[in-house]
């Protein structure tokens, strides 16, 4: 996936939350070179629930990469979606944005705007095909998203992370 005209990544709250739990953020800006990621004002507000919305915060502040929240009001709705799905894909529509997004619904719907999405699993294959991360390390993310945040890859998926 080439990031050509892309300007911004978003990300939504499931995929956030999963690299968070695993301290795998900073692999974020590592894949696309980037200094700044940006969420939106309903993603916060859908994790503010979380056990780890404190740190989160905490990490939101201290990091030398850059996390942004942006307010995006939109009218547009989506019954199947929550409000930061529906944030996400309109600002990720608005301003030609790369969407990490792992709700396979609201990424099919985005699809269907024109916008490029990575779920978890597009993202890993997209680090190892870059060769951003070794092979171990993705055996070690694949291990921590399991344990810490009961995320299930499917067993083709899983074999196609794998393999050498």
């Amino acid at each position: 996936m080439e990031r050509k005209g892309r300007e911004e990544i978003i990300i939504d709250t499931d995929f956030l939350s999963s690299f968070f739990k695993i301290g795998k953020i900073d692999l974020i800006f590592k894949a696309f070179y980037i200094k700044e990621i940006f969420i939106c004002q309903a993603v916060m507000k859908e994790l503010q629930e979380a056990r780890f919305y404190e740190d989160l915060l905490n990490f939101i502040r201290k990091n030398e990469n850059k996390i942004t929240i942006k307010s995006q009001l939109t009218k547009e709705t989506k019954e199947d979606f929550g409000e930061g799905e529906i944030e996400s894909i309109y600002l990720a529509e608005q301003t030609n944005s790369l969407l990490l997004m792992d709700d396979r619904a609201a990424g099919r719907f985005a699809r269907t705007k024109g916008i490029a999405v990575l779920n978890i699993p597009e993202f890993l294959l997209y680090c190892k095909e870059k060769s951003v991360i070794s092979l171990d390390e993705i055996k070690m993310i694949i291990q921590d998203l399991k344990e810490k945040d009961y995320y299930r890859f499917t067993e083709e998926v899983e074999d196609e992370l794998l393999k050498e």
